[in-house]
């Protein structure tokens, strides 16, 4: 099974989380991994330039020695909120060469805009939307709380699929 996963943090640098366990498992078993991720802590790298070219890591994995995932990090904008406007255009445009040249059997959501991107770019390829957290509390600008709760939530009513990380999530989606 060819696996698409889309979220709005740092693959490589951030977890082991219960996502890493999985999907380097689910590697490690024949299936084939991509996650278009974004490096959420561009801010604390020593690297002072405007903007962050497109970079593909091959063979990564944090949890699962010998799990396989390839990430897409698409080119953004290296400045506070352009990070984001930027990510809408950036995260679109690699979504939709994955579903072109990578041809998912399944897109995974673990994000807020790139999971909305990959929703209305999806079509006929199943979306699930996978709750780790509540994202919109940790969107950095405060004053986005409402906007990125109301598209979480729209995320989760047009998913194919809700997948909660535990019962309290469960409640969150419901």
């Amino acid at each position: 099974m060819k696996i698409l996963i889309v979220q709005e943090s740092d693959w490589i640098e951030r977890g082991p989380h219960q996502s890493h366990h999985l999907m380097e498992r689910l590697s490690k078993r024949g299936h084939v991994v991509r996650v278009i991720d974004y490096e959420i802590l561009w801010r604390s790298h020593g690297d002072k330039s405007l903007i962050s070219k497109r970079r593909v890591f091959e063979n990564e994995w944090k949890a699962v020695e010998g799990g396989n995932i390839t990430v897409i990090r698409p080119a953004i904008i290296k400045f506070p909120v352009m990070d984001y406007v930027s990510l809408l255009y950036t995260h679109r445009r690699e979504i939709k060469r994955q579903l072109s040249e990578f041809n998912p059997d399944v897109i995974i959501g673990f994000g807020i805009l790139n999971a909305m991107l990959a929703l209305r770019l999806a079509r006929k390829t199943p979306f699930v939307y996978y709750i780790i957290d509540s994202l919109h509390k940790l969107v950095p600008q405060n004053a986005f709380h409402p906007l990125a709760k109301y598209i979480e939530s729209k995320n989760m009513g047009n998913a194919d699929k809700v997948i909660a990380i535990n019962e309290k999530l469960k409640d969150y989606a419901i």
